[in-house]
């Protein structure tokens, strides 16, 4: 890639990540990693700094990310190196060195980000940093061609021109000079009163240069502020030289250009600028928040501290729903409020979660779609949070939003979103080592017993010619392949479940119990014909046969032919029977891996219920029965 042609091109959106690591394996490991925590990155692995220069000459690269210590060379050398060819390229060091004078020395030298490499762990926040960095920098260029096009329409506009004849002490200006004082043909100029239109402050420094082109010859160039007639204050660039006329330095003769709206400009990109940088600094702390409530504060504190912002709310969903769970302090409580997102409903924050587009009303109309929360907001803009919710900021005043505060927002709100995913990932992380543990457990323990029997009585049957030994040595090896079997649901049980979609409870229900060994039990769907609930199908009804198959294995023998009944609640189902029941004491364990009342059971049925419940996002509960068995309540929360 040529320095002409720059990184932050991608069309698509992707980040072209170069990873250089001396170690092979950590290169194969990162790679992966870092492609798997955001689909936006493409990495390419090199192991040298010399192939790494020939990847960079040849192929489009929007970040350089590289260990300190590399097997020809170090960082510091490779950042020379990079920097000749592309002088601005994003370039991050991720080492686990632990120095600060190295990090001191990375930044002083033009480092992009120094992160702090501890373990494979650290490969997330690196993910989020080079990002961060690239969309930093494509902002940059963009905001540099905009600056460039600028200057280059400010040179064709036209210029007015003046001179000052030495000899007669005469001052003539150009009818555009007239146009950027205010003044009309009848003024006649001189020397003394085109310094007076000059704004106080500047007047020294243009007599200065004057004086300096009369008697030294010295050509100026000044931008400085003159004072209309009208009383406006104008940015102007003055010129002028001293020309010879037939070689007597009679006259100082330049021009004057009216610079205020390319002043303008510079002043809103530069002020653009420290607010993305400062987007970026504040995106550090969202990502370090430790809850969606943590994240979505963070996120509404920047808006109105950086965007200035004063009323905004982020909304992010659940159910059906979009919940405030952050507004901007000293906004009134119903600055915001829970709104549907069903097709036509929710208003302006039910469109924008729908759509994932971003909107500004200018005008809020009685009888617009926006439905804002209040009748006293006038205008608003909106912006989808990824998938997970919307952010919207409002104003008493129409017309409070362009173009560059849609833009500013979106910015914020990509951090937020990633910071959200980033939660979800280490909740689901924590979830996946609780099973791991769980796993350890049962393996340790409930397998050894079972173990223990089967060597007992092979030993016995060699040692008497009993066969009949290997009965129960068989009986506990089938006790071994339910245990492993369950297992391996238990596994599967808190993955993230499949399409939910709409289905019917009751055909589920005997679906479910027809998996069942019942015997004489006896099944009662207390549900109406079209009563249905968003599942997937599969994993619903393994939850429900391994809650039939705990009431009819855990049914004492005074508790011959139990009935089981499944039937509504306001909130979901429950499933319930008039066998023994579960003591109270006992309730809040029997979810627990390895509670069983007897000895017969795995101790992992309900473990695996529960599993499958919470990865739909429900709740299930134990009870007493109303028959004295136990009931099971499901709260779905989605019963249609």
């Amino acid at each position: 890639m040529t320095a002409e042609d720059g990184p932050g091109s991608a069309s698509d959106g992707s980040v072209a990540v170069l990873l250089v690591d001396g170690d092979g394996e950590f290169l194969d490991r990162a790679t992966r990693a870092l492609e798997a925590e955001d689909e936006r990155l493409v990495v390419h692995p090199e192991r040298r700094i010399e192939a790494a220069l020939d990847r960079l000459d040849g192929a489009d690269v929007d970040c350089v990310v590289s260990d300190h210590r590399l097997p020809d060379g170090d960082a510091l050398e490779f950042l020379d190196a990079v920097r000749m060819r592309v002088p601005d390229l994003p370039f991050l060091l991720f080492t686990a060195e632990e120095s600060e004078s190295l990090a001191d020395e990375a930044l002083s030298a033009g480092v992009t980000d120094y992160v702090r490499r501890c373990g494979d762990a650290d490969l997330s926040i690196l993910a989020n940093r080079v990002v961060a960095a690239v969309e930093s920098y494509r902002t940059r260029r963009r905001l540099d061609r905009q600056s460039d096009l600028f200057e280059r329409t400010q040179r064709l506009a036209s210029v007015g021109g003046w001179e000052y004849d030495l000899r007669t002490e005469s001052l003539r200006w150009t009818d555009e000079v007239r146009r950027i004082h205010g003044v009309d043909e009848e003024f006649d100029p001189t020397l003394e009163s085109g310094i007076e239109f000059y704004h106080p402050d500047d007047r020294a420094a243009i007599r200065e240069a004057f004086e300096a082109a009369v008697e030294e010859g010295d050509p100026f160039q000044e931008e400085l502020r003159i004072v209309g007639s009208d009383g406006d204050v104008r940015w102007v660039q003055t010129r002028g030289e001293r020309r010879p006329d037939d070689e007597d330095p009679a006259f100082v003769r330049g021009s004057i250009q009216d610079v205020t709206d390319h002043k303008r400009r510079e002043r809103q990109l530069r002020e653009s600028m420290e607010t993305i940088e400062a987007l970026h600094r504040a995106a550090t702390e969202i990502a370090a928040a430790e809850d969606p409530e943590a994240v979505a504060g963070r996120t509404v504190e920047a808006a109105a501290t950086l965007l200035d912002f004063r009323l905004c709310s982020v909304l992010l969903y659940d159910d059906g729903y979009l919940e405030p769970v952050a507004i901007s302090e000293g906004a009134p409580p119903d600055a915001a409020r829970r709104v549907p997102v069903a097709e036509g409903e929710g208003g302006l924050a039910g469109k924008t979660y729908r759509t994932g587009e971003s909107y500004v009303v200018d005008h809020v109309e009685s009888d617009d779609d926006s439905d804002p929360a209040k009748d006293d907001y006038r205008s608003g803009l909106s912006v989808a949070v990824g998938d997970r919710g919307v952010f919207q900021a409002v104003s008493t005043d129409p017309e409070a939003f362009d173009g560059d505060d849609v833009e500013l927002a979106e910015l914020l709100v990509a951090h937020t979103a990633s910071a959200l995913d980033r939660l979800d990932r280490e909740r689901e992380l924590r979830r996946q080592n609780e099973r791991l543990d769980q796993f350890a457990r049962v393996v340790s323990h409930d397998l050894r017993n079972p173990i223990e029997v089967v060597r007992a009585e092979l030993g016995l049957a060699r040692e008497t010619d009993d066969l009949s030994r290997l009965d129960a040595a068989e009986d506990a090896l089938d006790r071994m392949e339910r245990i492993i079997d369950d297992l391996l649901t238990l596994g599967r049980a808190g993955r993230r479940v499949g399409d939910m979609v709409p289905v019917d409870l009751g055909t589920v229900v005997r679906e479910s119990w027809d998996t069942v060994a019942t015997d004489d039990a006896t099944l009662q769907a207390e549900l109406s014909d079209g009563y249905a609930v968003e599942a997937d199908r599969g994993r619903l009804r393994q939850a429900l046969a391994n809650l039939f198959r705990n009431s009819v294995e855990h049914a004492s023998d005074d508790h011959d032919g139990i009935t089981v009944r499944v039937g509504p609640t306001d909130g979901g189902f429950y499933v319930e029977d008039d066998g023994p029941g579960i003591p109270p004491g006992e309730r809040d364990e029997v979810f627990d891996p390895g509670y069983t009342p007897g000895n017969d059971g795995t101790g992992l049925g309900l473990a695996i219920v529960k599993g499958i419940v919470e990865a739909h996002g429900w709740h299930v509960t134990v009870t007493g029965g109303t028959d004295g068995g136990a009931r099971f309540e499901v709260a779905t929360d989605g019963i249609q």
